[in-house]
């Protein structure tokens, strides 16, 4: 079922592909009601690499150090178990960022994220609090993202700049309740930064399956349903999925990647092989 979830999420990823298109909906003479740039021009990655671009040895040592030094404590902040591990180079600036799954307990699962920040390893993204407390700092932001697989992750282009970016469409749900919200991934000052660009919130009655609330939000800032769906028909076709998987390992990617440390470490070595 999961599976199923992930690939039409993907469909949807792609169909709302959203980037800086102002300047595409000036062209066309529509105005939106919201401003539509998903990224601050402060906050504009400063180079696009390719996504093969892989860590130093000294960056894997410090990540892996990290892990080492603080697996028990990362283990009980997400729920006694971390179920995936990868490094992608989210940000496009050359330097890869860590991704840890936690062990969920919905529709999805938690999403941390580790930048490497004057030489150490600082949480920049967390649904669990307890990581976030410990290891996060004046860079953690308060957008979380919630996922199912590392392909959930995905490398656009910019239609008219050809700029490769990274966005997700985050998500989560219960029997009453669910929202969608794509983010947007850039550097800035040579940090992981997250730019929420577009959110739906839905909250259903159980029994008769109607919707009766809704909730819209564009660039952070809460708009109607139309503004919603015209900025949504604008920005489909400014960007494309380039086809590209986010590499990275689950537990039960191998018998081998249990619960102990000895198990997560094996993960975590193979994960950052992937890398290369």
């Amino acid at each position: 079922m999961k599976k199923t979830l992930a690939l039409m999420l993907l469909v949807f990823s792609m169909l709302l592909s959203l980037c800086a298109c102002e300047e595409h909906a000036v062209q066309s003479g529509e105005t939106p009601g919201v401003p539509l740039s998903p990224i601050p021009a402060a906050s504009e990655p400063e180079v696009s690499p390719s996504p093969e671009a892989s860590p130093s040895f000294d960056e894997k040592e410090i990540y892996r150090s990290f892990l080492s030094e603080n697996y028990e404590k990362l283990s009980a902040a997400c729920f006694g178990v971390i179920s995936g591990i990868g490094l992608i180079d989210l940000d496009m600036d050359s330097k890869l960022e860590m991704v840890l799954f936690d062990a969920g307990a919905s529709a999805s699962m938690g999403v941390q994220l580790f930048d490497i920040i004057d030489g150490g390893v600082e949480c920049i993204s967390s649904n669990m609090v307890d990581v976030a407390e410990q290891f996060g700092g004046e860079h953690l932001s308060d957008v979380q993202v919630s996922a199912n697989y590392f392909e959930d992750f995905r490398l656009m282009r910019d239609a008219e700049t050809g700029e490769l970016f990274y966005q997700i469409v985050s998500f989560n749900g219960a029997v009453d309740f669910r929202f969608y919200e794509t983010i947007r991934f850039s550097s800035s000052d040579g940090v992981l930064t997250l730019t929420p660009v577009a959110y739906c919130y839905e909250e259903t009655n159980i029994d008769t399956d109607e919707i009766v609330f809704t909730e819209y939000k564009l660039n952070g800032s809460v708009c109607t349903a139309e503004e919603y769906n015209t900025a949504m028909e604008q920005l489909a076709l400014c960007a494309e999925d380039t086809g590209y998987d986010a590499k990275g390992l689950f537990r039960w990617s191998e018998p081998d990647y249990n619960d102990s440390f000895e198990g997560f470490m094996l993960m975590a070595d193979a994960a950052f092989a992937l890398a290369e």
